[in-house]
C-alpha cells in the first residue's frame, strides 16, 4: 500500500473517533458494551479531542514528500502497537464486549502495514 493512501486511511479512522468521542461518548461507550462514570465521559472527549487534532495533522501530511512519511512510518507503527495492547488488555479484562475486537484488529492492522513501509526502501535506479 502506498504510504501516503496509509496515512490518509489512518487520519480517517482517527477523525471518525475523535468526532464520535467528543459528539456522542454515551452511545460510543454502549456500542463497546462500556461502563461510563462522569470522569469517563471528560476523558472519552479529550481522547476525542486529541484524535480529533492527530487525524487532521496526519490528513495534511498525506502531501509531504515519502521520505518525510516513511520516517515517521517507524513511531505511528509504536503508536499504533502500543493502541492494539491497550484494546487487548481491555478486552481481557472484560471492560468492553466482542466488538472490541475490531478495534483490536485496526489498531494491529495499521501497526503491521506502518512497520511494513518503515522497512521499505524505494528501488534506486541503476547508473548506466
Amino acid at each position: 500500500m502506498k504510504l501516503s493512501r496509509l496515512v490518509g486511511l489512518n487520519s480517517v479512522v482517527y477523525l471518525v473517533f475523535g468526532v464520535l468521542c467528543i459528539l456522542k461518548p454515551l452511545r460510543l461507550a454502549d456500542l463497546y458494551g462500556a461502563a461510563f462514570g462522569p470522569g469517563s465521559m471528560l476523558i472519552c472527549e479529550l481522547f476525542g479531542v486529541f484524535a480529533l487534532g492527530f487525524g487532521l495533522v496526519l490528513w495534511r501530511m498525506r502531501a509531504v514528500p515519502r521520505e518525510v512519511l516513511q520516517l515517521l512510518a517507524w513511531p505511528l507503527a509504536v503508536a499504533n502497537f502500543v493502541g492494539f495492547a491497550v484494546y487487548l488488555l481491555a478486552l481481557s479484562f472484560y471492560a468492553v464486549n466482542p466488538l472490541g475486537w475490531a478495534l483490536v484488529a485496526v489498531q494491529c492492522g495499521l501497526g503491521l502495514a506502518y512497520l511494513a513501509c518503515a522497512f521499505d526502501r524505494p528501488a534506486v535506479a541503476a547508473k548506466v
